[in-house]
């Protein structure tokens, strides 16, 4: 009975309006603050320096984040060697791409101590420490093939000091030569 009045049918459609005309109100004010369907292709920036990155973004609320840089002596400093998310995706505005670069300058190193040790061992120990061995320069010193110096920019540095990597170390190697060795000296036994 409740069914067939003609107040319940009216009320029912007033409610069943209702739901409808705030449910589209919600769509609507959520698709105008969320941009509902407007992406922004993200850019390759890979291979950039970071001050052209900004001119490269689709829109300007579209941030770029630096996480992280690392020395890589084969690349060029200051530059983007990856980024996410990748070029070719579709972001909204107001997001941000993160970007790993290069360093700007070498990071600082201590010099490590080659004195005394063979010309081997002082290139294998460069190496590591991510310096380059410049020439080998021979000189007369007391041990034959020991490294007696080492130099940077044509002066002795001494271990410990601090030194951007992959800078240039010369050698200074100790030859025998205008030195007597001890056992062909003459001893006196008349004393």
């Amino acid at each position: 009975m409740l069914f067939k009045e003609k107040t319940f049918w009216l009320h029912a459609s007033f409610a069943f309006v209702s739901v409808l005309a705030i449910t589209f109100g919600i769509h609507l004010m959520v698709s105008s603050y969320t941009d509902h369907n407007v992406t922004y292709t993200v850019p390759n920036l890979k291979g950039l320096k970071i001050s052209s990155m900004e001119k490269s973004m689709p829109h300007p609320s579209i941030e770029v984040v630096i996480t992280d840089s690392v020395y890589d002596p084969k690349s060029e400093p200051g530059i983007v060697i990856r980024q996410e998310p990748y070029a070719g995706e579709k972001i909204k505005k107001n997001r941000k791409i993160y970007v790993i670069t290069t360093t700007l300058r070498p990071p600082r190193i201590s010099m490590p101590k080659l004195t005394d040790l063979s010309a081997r061992q002082a290139r294998i120990i460069l190496q590591s420490y991510g310096l380059k061995c410049g020439s080998i320069i021979e000189k007369p010193a007391d041990c034959k093939g020991c490294i007696v110096e080492q130099l940077f920019n044509g002066k002795p540095i001494a271990p410990g000091t601090p030194i951007e990597k992959g800078s240039t170390i010369h050698l200074v190697v100790g030859t025998k030569s205008g030195f007597q060795a001890l056992d062909s000296i003459p001893v006196n036994d008349s004393l």
